[in-house]
């Protein structure tokens, strides 16, 4: 007797980011190297029955774009490391990003660390997590996609307003 297809199933969630900061207000120019997923496990998260993984980007990458895209909307110049040399540079780590659902009931946590760095000073350095409970009906990739997308924006939204404080000091 085969047990194939007995196991959890995969449900692939594609990671997006729409900016919420408004334009101006960021002096100088930010790059944003490579963010650490120092999750022990790589999951987006499960139900009873399937395991949410990443489609396209990973979260490192994900988290990477979105900074990147939440400063330049805010007016910075963002520089690429390679290219230019950056006034201030934004690293970090991801340390959680999962979301469990129970039928309606979809819990995602989501926890960011950041630093900036104007050369080797250390201007600013925190973390910034969050929990959203929703409830979902009908629940769908889709609408799974979206509230990773607004959790990401809350929390990089009050980050990025932060830094470029932090940026103008």
């Amino acid at each position: 007797m085969s047990l194939a297809g007995c196991g959890p199933k995969d449900n692939r969630i594609t990671l997006t980011y729409a900016p919420v900061g408004q334009p101006g207000g960021c002096i100088g120019s930010v790059g944003v190297t490579s963010i650490l997923d120092a999750r022990q496990d790589k999951m987006l998260g499960h139900n009873q029955s399937v395991a949410f993984r990443p489609e396209g980007r990973e979260v490192d990458q994900w988290v990477q774009q979105a900074l990147m895209d939440e400063f330049s909307v805010r007016g910075c110049l963002v520089e690429s490391l390679k290219e230019g040399k950056p006034r201030f540079i934004i690293g970090g780590e991801v340390h959680a990003a999962r979301l469990v659902t129970d039928g309606m009931d979809h819990v995602l946590d989501l926890d960011v660390r950041l630093t900036l760095l104007e050369g080797d000073r250390v201007v600013l350095k925190k973390s910034y997590a969050g929990h959203w409970e929703q409830q979902i009906f009908p629940a769908s990739r889709e609408k799974s996609e979206a509230l990773f997308a607004s959790s990401l924006s809350e929390l990089l939204g009050q980050a990025v307003s932060e830094f470029t404080t932090a940026m103008s000091q």
